[in-house]
């Protein structure tokens, strides 16, 4: 059970506003009682007693890093400048003993404490201590724990000490920049980020359109940039996949908003009376949406020019 302080996430905080968002809205169509308060004692009367003592027992150090702020106001970093608005900046990567070094070290414990009793023990535990010192200085391969995964690795002492000029570079860099101000630009970013996302999947008008594409993208840009602050606990990996998938998807996307302009445009027609008129109005679309040729690819480019009254 956590007692105490929560480790904050930024990724998981996103995630929960994207594909989890969508998740549970699917589920709460389909199944009646999904998300209804106090039906989760009688789904899994176990994980409700724990989550309900979870709560009571740990408190997040940022709690509205985790709720969407109001278009009226934003998040509240009281909290963080009376806990610290300076925390001494984490060292991701530690050198430690190898599995087998552990294993002499525990023996030479062994044999420290065997030597009390038996005098020439200790004789040779000093020359086991030299020989085990003498392994440590001279190594050419070191082994490292990243505190971020929990994993073991070995590298060389030219990676770990390029390793510990990155560390120093981080604490000269993010031990001036306030953690609050950090909380407070990511606060911002994600929220344009998350508009822009809903934006694009809806809008019919093709310059805010393109225009909330690029913004998107530029927010998880920043939002990389910000998570790779080591005193926040988030993985910027995420964040740069979810910019990757939104560039691999962008003939996808660009295609359904090109069909739901389509589809404004030719319900728009329907109520013009004359030739003309639709003519006029079918061409205007088509000269705004190829000022942006730039976004689009050629197979779209030619869709769009090959338009006409009878056709749409």
């Amino acid at each position: 059970m956590k007692f105490g302080m929560r480790k904050p996430s930024l990724t998981k905080s996103f995630k929960a506003r994207t594909t989890g968002k969508i998740k549970r809205s699917v589920k709460k169509s389909v199944i009646p009682m999904y998300g209804k308060k106090g039906t989760g004692i009688y789904k899994n009367p176990k994980k409700a007693i724990y989550n309900k003592v979870y709560n009571k027992t740990s408190f997040s150090a940022v709690p509205s890093l985790f709720d969407l702020p109001s278009p009226k106001g934003g998040f509240d970093t009281s909290t963080i400048k009376n806990i610290s608005d300076f925390p001494k900046i984490p060292k991701r990567y530690v050198r430690v003993l190898s599995d087998k070094e552990s294993r002499l070290a525990v023996i030479l414990i062994f044999v420290f404490f065997i030597s009390f009793f038996i005098p020439v023990i200790a004789i040779l535990f000093i020359g086991a201590i030299i020989a085990f010192i003498a392994r440590l200085v001279t190594r050419t391969q070191i082994t490292v724990l990243d505190k971020k995964t929990g994993e073991k690795s070995t590298i060389s002492k030219i990676q770990f000490s390029i390793l510990e000029e990155e560390y120093k570079e981080q604490k000269v860099k993010y031990s001036k920049i306030p953690l609050s101000s950090q909380l407070d630009l990511y606060n911002s970013y994600i929220k344009q980020a998350l508009e822009s996302s809903q934006i694009i999947e809806t809008t019919v008008n093709p310059e805010t359109y393109f225009y909330r594409y690029k913004l998107l993208l530029d927010r998880l840009d920043k939002l990389i940039s910000i998570a790779e602050d080591p005193r926040l606990l988030s993985a910027k990996s995420d964040f740069t996949q979810v910019k990757q998938k939104l560039i691999s998807n962008k003939d996808k996307i660009s295609n359904k908003f090109i069909e739901r302009v389509k589809l404004k445009t030719k319900i728009g027609m329907a109520t013009l009376k004359t030739e003309r008129g639709k003519e006029n109005r079918l061409n205007k679309l088509k000269d705004e949406l190829l000022s942006y040729s730039a976004y689009l690819n050629q197979h779209q480019l030619e869709y769009i020019t090959n338009w006409t009254i009878n056709n749409i």
